[in-house]
């Protein structure tokens, strides 16, 4: 287990995710507690520590936790943060799952997915013209605009990606009406803000 957890905290710092909490009550006696694994089922793990955060002098120490759901796709290793109370992959599973998704599969509508991106089924009426999908911000490197990472064709009704480190999914054909949206995460680095996961 000591690989797994190593390769996916490679992962979180490559996103720029915060892997430690500093803990202590005085500056002078701090120490970083590490993400360990915690939980394991169906491929995926949730990395997780919790303690008490150093702030200051005058702040003293907060109880905090952090908590990561990761795994392995078609584009390699992802973690997406979840919150610091989450220390199980159904719960985190659950937590990172947007509510369109749950509402579309409970009423018998082809859900497929794309790493954060999902694709629920819709009437012609609500399907989604040719356009960039999702909340991967980055500049597309023809006309150097704000683009995200997913591209949908609704020509060839195929969803393909294009992240800026080059690690692709595999495009996602798509032959019925659809629209999308992003699976829910926190963002990598320390607060929680929120933010989109890949």
């Amino acid at each position: 287990m000591e690989h797994l957890t190593r390769r996916y905290t490679a992962e979180i710092v490559r996103r720029g995710g915060e892997t430690s909490i500093e803990q202590g009550f005085k500056a002078s006696a701090l120490r970083r507690e590490p993400l360990a694994l915690v939980d394991r089922r169906d491929g995926m793990v949730v990395l997780h520590v919790d303690g008490w955060r150093y702030y200051s002098r005058r702040v003293g120490s907060r109880a905090a936790a952090l908590s990561y759901l990761c795994g392995v796709d078609d584009a390699g290793p992802w973690a997406v943060r979840v919150p610091g109370a989450i220390t199980a992959v159904a719960d985190a599973l659950r937590w990172v799952t947007p509510a369109e998704v749950v509402k579309a599969r409970e009423a018998g509508r082809r859900v497929l997915r794309q790493g954060d991106i999902y694709a629920i089924e819709t009437t012609q009426r609500y399907d989604t013209p040719s356009r960039w999908v999702g909340e991967d911000v980055r500049a597309d490197p023809d006309t150097g605009e704000t683009v995200t990472s997913h591209w949908w064709s609704a020509y060839k009704r195929r969803l393909v990606h294009h992240p800026a480190d080059g690690r692709k999914h595999k495009p996602l054909e798509v032959p019925y009406p659809v629209r999308f949206v992003q699976q829910r995460t926190l963002a990598p680095g320390r607060g929680s803000g929120w933010g989109a996961g890949d």
